[in-house]
């Protein structure tokens, strides 16, 4: 569970989360019911208010979602089911906190440049050539994003 937990902190990284958020996504991924905080702090030698922020941002994600245990009182918490789902809210969340504002900044730049002088003017299509294919690549993984679960479809898998 340790080596999973780290490699999956690795790769949080790489999403875009912080090293705690991603140990704790890596935890509630792994374990067979649900934790609530002080257990998840605990089992990663993590300070409580850490804890809190982390799991705050995995709600936020969508990754996560918390849940009451009969005759308890605090939140436990658990990772989606479905990892197809997991992958989805990830795509959507990094669409729109990294490649939307880059959008948004293309085309305003591209306006401007038409509306103004020469100079400005001979900017806009490179700004174009820039917008094209971001534009293409989020409309994709948007469509990869809103794809929903099949178990009949044809499941290739890279080997190595």
């Amino acid at each position: 569970m340790k080596k999973f937990v780290m490699h999956w902190s690795e790769m949080g990284l790489r999403w875009g989360m912080t090293r705690a958020t991603a140990e704790v996504f890596g935890l509630l991924l792994v374990s067979p019911r649900p934790l609530d905080a002080e257990e998840i702090s605990a089992m990663l030698g993590t300070g409580r208010s850490t804890i809190s922020t982390s799991i705050r941002e995995l709600q936020h994600w969508g990754l996560i979602r918390s849940e009451k245990v009969a005759g308890r009182r605090k939140a436990y918490f658990r990772c989606l089911e479905d990892p197809r789902q997991m992958i989805r809210n990830v795509l959507t969340f990094r669409i729109g906190r990294e490649l939307d504002p880059v959008l948004e900044i293309l085309r305003e730049c591209i306006a401007q440049a038409q509306s103004g002088g020469a100079t400005e003017r001979s900017l806009q299509p490179r700004f174009a050539r820039l917008l094209d294919p971001l534009e293409d690549l989020v409309d994709k993984l948007e469509v990869v994003a809103r794809m929903p679960n099949s178990s009949a479809s044809s499941k290739h898998r890279r080997t190595r």
